[in-house]
């Protein structure tokens, strides 16, 4: 889709939604201070209107954006849409992949010594490959609480010791990690699982019945107009929530099939790119802060 439509005006917003890494944090997994600077001044001058994050990762991951923002007051998708959170981190919806799905997906990578990444609500569960630790390691710089387990975690995911919600491949990108996903839509029927990408190394596997567009369609309800909402992204994954949201902005860093299903683009997370997208619609003023310049400020209330 190309960017030719106007930039909408404030009125024409009543919710915003937006992705996390690679969109509201730079590629140094830090909160932009041109993007805090313009959510701090939204939250501030215009408290009533939702502010509400879509991310691959845990509610636990992205205390560093929704604490200093009081984003608690609002909901939230995690998971790739797979939890929705109403206000104050209640549970409206999870979804999870199925028992007999997980456990050939566990036998199969594992005997190939590819390190597989295993989500549940809180953690996130790595059994190593060939590779070691190295995954791993990355995700945790993505703020990700990852646990590093054995062989014998595929008896808890047996017994529902814990709750498998998402699973992901890890691999360096290239022809190796294409020829995963093309096996897997080969092997396995449509309804098994949905494949996406957030960052090109991970994989992920989520199940059919939730995405970030599904999330945020189950978020706004009937109360609002989807036309009325506003998606950030830069990821495969953030694609199903702009085909829902009226307007939606893919930053200049984002993966092509982003770009070409956004109706606008913005500059890179590395430049502030949803900060300075919604300085446009409502005509914040900006001038250049240091990182982490909000830390003596006060928490929202």
């Amino acid at each position: 889709m190309s960017a030719v439509v106007s930039v909408p005006r404030p009125e024409e917003i009543d919710l915003i939604i937006s992705d996390v890494d690679g969109t509201l944090l730079d590629s140094h997994h830090r909160l932009h201070p041109r993007t805090y600077h313009a959510l701090d001044w939204l939250r501030r001058n215009k408290p009533q209107l939702p502010i509400v994050i879509a991310t691959g990762k845990q509610r636990s991951a992205v205390g560093e954006i929704r604490t200093p923002l009081n984003l608690d007051v609002f909901p939230a998708s995690h998971l790739n849409g797979c939890v929705v959170y109403q206000p104050h981190g209640k549970v409206q919806v999870e979804v999870g992949l199925d028992l007999e799905i997980l456990i050939k997906l566990y036998t199969e990578y594992h005997a190939a010594q590819v390190t597989m990444l295993y989500y549940d609500r809180d953690r996130v569960y790595e059994v190593p490959g060939s590779d070691g630790l190295v995954w791993g390691e990355k995700m945790r710089g993505f703020g990700e609480h990852v646990h590093t387990v054995d062989a014998s975690f595929i008896d808890k995911i047996k017994d529902g010791s814990v709750n498998i919600i998402k699973a992901a491949i890890c691999h360096s990108a290239g022809a190796r990690m294409e020829s995963f996903r093309a096996s897997l839509k080969s092997e396995y029927s449509a309804t098994a699982f949905t494949l996406t990408q957030a960052v090109p190394f991970c994989l992920e596997l989520i199940p059919t019945t939730g995405s970030k567009g599904i999330a945020l369609a189950k978020i706004i309800g009937t109360s609002l107009d989807p036309r009325r909402v506003i998606a950030f992204g830069d990821g495969e994954n953030d694609v199903s929530m702009f085909k829902v949201a009226g307007y939606s902005v893919a930053m200049a860093n984002a993966m092509t099939v982003a770009k070409e299903n956004a109706t606008h683009n913005t500059l890179s997370s590395d430049e502030g790119g949803v900060g300075a997208f919604l300085e446009k619609i409502y005509g914040i003023e900006y001038s250049e802060k240091s990182y982490d310049y909000w830390l003596n400020r006060p928490v929202l209330a």
